[in-house]
């Protein structure tokens, strides 16, 4: 038997020893993933605070689950990850302070612990191995979730369903808000995809169609960027992993599919609003994105008017401290932007160079995973995708849901121990 056969059963058996179970586990992930996705579900109950609330607790009680009760071990991107939060956790403190000092706004403050948070989230995912998860388990969860909130976005776009967050012909499903249902569904789809490749299970990929469906009814352009450009890095990523031959047939078969794609595109445009909508996502003479350009020069000029390295706006700019404050909040519609008008140079590199320190702790081989998650840093420049909790909660799951996805595959391949 060889070493590394040994030293995987060995760790097999520890962390079926240390394990809790992976029903237990399976329905606790159940219920704390649903509470990702239904926050229209509570609104309509208790209200937009309890939803995100119940989000915020269900959540972080999952998270430290996974490392109290599983076996775990420390990755070497931990120390990267708890580095550059420690930098931002200094960096933000300070820009709350200033901002309290400049205009006597108390709740900046808020809005450095929860971008604490939101990497702590990070630091989970790509610091600690976690043992004893089982991916297919996962990937049913998320098929369920995916397969239901497609249903019922297509269920509110003929107007049977209605919950909160609907704007004209785009639907929230269940999420509470028609910016967040196309960001939740396409990471969905990119699991189920890289699942269904991993562990040969056709099934998972129809579901992932299923998924892109939804976010192509959705007329979200944020979704479209994910997806165009997961579309986009994972086929760079294949193109270069092949012989000089298979790259000439590669660049045939995409020429064709482009070719059928677009006359599909083209038979639906006129028919859809969605589809228009998307396809102005480069339009200057769209309303929304000139009022973005707009706000994005608003940002750099009020930016230019600090001292650069620290945030004096801190809380200032964006929703997730607007709830508790009586000023007048504005976003800045660009994550980047965002982090840079709220903590400055040292908060934005920082909070970055931690998310970005998930990358490398995905597997070289899921392809999918690493173009997705490129693809959602990248959109984040162009969209105020960083206070979207669910979409970063969901983020920084993946190096967690990659791993458990090798070992799945490895085990079907190591050999049995005589």
């Amino acid at each position: 038997m060889s070493l590394s056969t040994a030293s995987y059963q060995a760790d097999a058996q520890i962390s079926h020893k240390a394990s809790p179970g992976s029903v237990g586990f399976t329905v606790f992930f159940f219920f704390s993933f649903l509470t990702l996705c239904t926050r229209g579900v509570f609104e309509v109950a208790a209200g937009k605070i309890v939803g995100y609330g119940t989000q915020f607790a269900l959540w972080t009680i999952f998270t430290l689950s996974l490392l109290l009760f599983f076996k775990v071990k420390t990755t070497p991107h931990l120390r990267y990850s708890v580095v550059f939060t420690c930098i931002f956790g200094i960096s933000s403190l300070i820009s709350a302070i200033l901002t309290m000092e400049r205009d006597g706004f108390v709740f900046g403050i808020v809005g450095s612990l929860i971008n604490i948070y939101i990497l702590y989230l990070f630091i989970v995912g790509c610091g600690f191995e976690i043992y004893a998860i089982s991916a297919r388990r996962i990937l049913l969860v998320l098929a369920f979730a995916g397969i239901g909130m497609t249903a019922v976005a297509l269920l509110q776009l003929v107007g049977i369903a209605t919950l909160p967050g609907q704007s004209m012909f785009r639907p929230p499903s269940t999420t509470g808000s028609y910016l967040h249902f196309p960001l939740l569904v396409i990471i969905i789809a990119g699991c189920l995809a890289q699942g269904a490749i991993s562990l040969r299970s056709p099934l998972y990929f129809l579901v992932a169609l299923f998924c892109i469906v939804g976010l192509a009814v959705s007329g979200s352009r944020s979704g479209a960027v994910v997806l165009l450009g997961t579309i986009g890095f994972y086929s760079m990523m294949q193109f270069f992993r092949l012989s000089w031959r298979l790259r000439v047939r590669f660049l045939l078969g995409w020429c064709l599919c482009i070719t059928v794609a677009a006359i599909v595109l083209a038979t639906l445009y006129n028919e859809s609003e969605s589809l228009q909508r998307i396809a102005q996502f480069g339009s200057l003479q769209e309303s929304g994105n000139s009022s973005r350009i707009e706000t994005w020069t608003w940002v750099i000029n009020h930016w230019l008017d600090t001292q650069f390295f620290f945030g004096e706006y801190t809380g200032q700019v964006g929703n997730a401290v607007g709830n508790l404050s009586d000023g007048d909040q504005r976003v800045a519609e660009s994550g980047v932007l965002q982090q840079l008008i709220n903590f400055g140079i040292f908060g934005m590199l920082s909070f970055y160079m931690t998310i970005f320190a998930v990358y490398p702790s995905l597997s070289k081989n899921h392809l999918i995973l690493r173009s997705l998650y490129i693809s959602a840093l990248i959109q984040t420049c162009f969209y105020q995708s960083t206070e979207v909790f669910p979409y970063m909660a969901l983020l920084a799951f993946l190096p967690i849901f990659s791993r458990a996805l090798a070992r799945d595959v490895e085990s079907k391949q190591r050999p049995k121990a005589p």
